[in-house]
């Protein structure tokens, strides 16, 4: 039948699609780059203020640190000035410090007097009066000592805390200005209140002391770690302040967003690292929203114009296809139909002209022969609906049926029709029930029977076995023919799929298979099928079991139900998947 409009080939644009399609295009492209450099635009925009930000928060907090370590230098000054202090009374010290309040004054490490040949003399914190501890080594001491200024030590392992600890020192002077010894306090980093304010926010934050220890990490540190080579302190070391908008940071790691700033009082080094997917989340979340947007509506307006444009070739085609598939059915329904009719037609037509004349024992075979054509094609149109109703999703109503009481009807209607194929049959005593529709279940063996005895070995054998495993009740049916090949498996259970090694001639509409795996799946069971080593095919259904409540009472042969020396090249589903 020729179609009133021309046919496009497949996967080629018609000329209307082509030509609205290539305006669409030049439209989207222009709308899709502007949207483009606006959106990036406005992120880089929003970059270079997170790039502002962690630097200000840098400056911010290095003044946070220098005036918290000069508001220490200025307690100290005040503790140097006073007489006893000032006098180096050793006497006298020992019992001024012993009172001073040195938590209050912000020295959880305590404060002390240390004499100039480099003994502690005097501790609000220790009893130094048997025992004087020697810090004569100590650069603190020895800087103040010498130069006379005030001094910050680098951080170091307390000796009487073990943990990480720095010292201010402030020498004192008596009334003519002669150095008269060292005062000094101690600040334990791993205190809370020592230096953790203004230490959390979204970025790491790190403090470098002058020999290139990190003494607060997001926090107080509870150990020393030594960053004195890392390229990044190399570089910003003693530079003021600043930002990098990409570089490595303090552990290597690449691509972070920087700012450092130098606290002065102390000679201390901060730096501020951030990453800036996380810096940036919310900006590059809006830029992709906006560039998916942009895109999105550029792109659908192409494909809105190239559908408008192909609309009525689909139509066509879909047209063409669809009287083509139906042609198809038509003709393989009328090739199956054919041959039992003609049989059924001969038969009777020999039977009505010659009735008289005809043998009592040819009468017979036409007669069954009749009957054999006429429960094919019950067969066949049975096939036809079950597989309609299935695609409705009908599959009947479900109750408990024992597999040893619905087999042997079965097998008694596959020997009376099938009489030259030996058939073997196995049940496992004692099988419990399972939930399915007797009727479906009927049919679904039947036509595995019947595919084991038309494309088996010609007389058979097949084995019908049925037997428990794992909590599901099997019953499986194998044949010793030539198989399916292994690249037709996956395809074995669609609908009028017939394998390239069933004869021409040989009837069937590729249905019975398909049939039975939905209404397998509809009863809540599974199908598999598998290449025999052997020889032959295994095909199978499995339902789950259902608690015994009455026990089997068919004798039968006791059997294993068995994986058939079963060939990975099947569909076999494990018991309890």
């Amino acid at each position: 039948m020729k179609l009133p409009f021309p046919r496009p080939l497949r996967g080629q644009p018609s000329p209307r699609a082509r030509s609205l399609g290539l305006a669409a295009i030049v439209l989207a492209v222009a709308f899709a780059l502007g949207g483009t450099a606006l959106s990036w635009a406005k992120y880089r925009g929003e970059a270079a203020a997170a790039r502002r930000d962690l630097s200000a928060q840098a400056a911010t907090r290095a003044t946070y640190f220098d005036e918290t370590v000069s508001a220490r230098l200025g307690a100290l000054r005040a503790v140097a000035l006073t007489p006893a202090v000032a006098a180096g009374d050793v006497s006298a010290l020992q019992a001024y410090f012993h009172g001073l309040p040195h938590a209050a004054l912000g020295f959880s490490g305590g404060l002390g007097w240390v004499s100039l040949d480099g003994y502690v003399r005097a501790s609000s914190t220790l009893d130094l009066d048997r025992l004087p501890i020697w810090v004569g080594d100590r650069d603190y001491f020895l800087s103040a000592r010498d130069t006379g200024e005030p001094q910050v030590s680098p951080a170091l392992i307390g000796r009487a805390t073990s943990r990480p600890t720095v010292t201010v020192a402030v020498p004192a002077f008596d009334a003519a200005g002669i150095l008269t010894g060292v005062v000094s306090g101690g600040l334990i980093l791993s205190e809370p209140g020592t230096f953790d304010g203004l230490t959390r926010g979204g970025s790491r934050l790190r403090v470098i002391d002058s020999a290139g220890q990190v003494i607060i990490d997001n926090g107080p540190v509870s150990s020393l770690a030594d960053v004195s080579a890392s390229p990044l302190y190399q570089r910003v070391r003693g530079t003021g302040s600043g930002s990098f908008p990409s570089a490595d940071g303090l552990d290597g790691a690449g691509g972070l967003m920087v700012a450092y700033a130098t606290i002065p009082s102390a000679g201390w080094t901060i730096i501020l690292e951030r990453d800036p997917g996380i810096a940036l989340e919310g900006a590059r979340r809006s830029l992709m929203t906006e560039l998916a947007l942009i895109w999105t509506l550029a792109i659908g307006g192409v494909v809105a114009a190239m559908v408008i444009g192909r609309s009525l070739d689909r139509q066509a085609l879909a047209l063409e296809q669809s009287l083509a598939a139906k042609d198809e059915f038509l003709g393989l329904v009328s090739h199956e139909l054919r041959t039992p009719l003609t049989q059924i037609l001969g038969n009777a037509e020999a039977l009505l002209r010659r009735d008289a004349s005809i043998p009592a024992d040819v009468r017979r075979e036409s007669h069954e022969e009749i009957h054999r054509q006429g429960i094919r094609l019950r067969r066949i149109v049975e096939n036809m609906l079950v597989l309609s109703r299935l695609e409705r999703g009908r599959s009947g109503e479900l109750e408990p049926s024992l597999v040893q009481r619905l087999l042997p009807t079965i097998v008694e209607q596959f020997r009376d029709q099938f009489g030259w194929t030996r058939l073997e049959l196995h049940v496992q005593p004692g099988l419990p029930p399972v939930e399915v529709n007797p009727t479906a279940f009927e049919q679904v063996v039947w036509n595995l029977l019947t595919n084991a005895a038309k494309y088996g070995t010609p007389g058979g054998p097949v084995e019908l076995e049925a037997g428990a495993s794992g909590g599901w009740v099997v019953v499986a049916v194998r044949d010793h023919g030539p198989g399916v090949p292994e690249d037709e498996i996956p395809r074995i259970f669609e609908p009028y799929f017939r394998s390239r090694t069933v004869p021409p001639h040989s009837s069937g509409l590729g249905l019975g298979l398909s049939v039975c795996r939905r209404l397998v799946e509809l009863q809540g069971g599974e199908m598999y099928v598998l290449r025999r080593p052997v020889g032959g095919m295994e095909f199978g259904i499995r339902h789950r079991a259902l608690p015994d409540e009455e026990p089997g009472d068919v004798p039968q042969a006791p059997v294993e139900v068995r994986a058939e020396e079963a060939s990975t090249h099947g569909v076999m589903p494990a018991a309890g998947d």
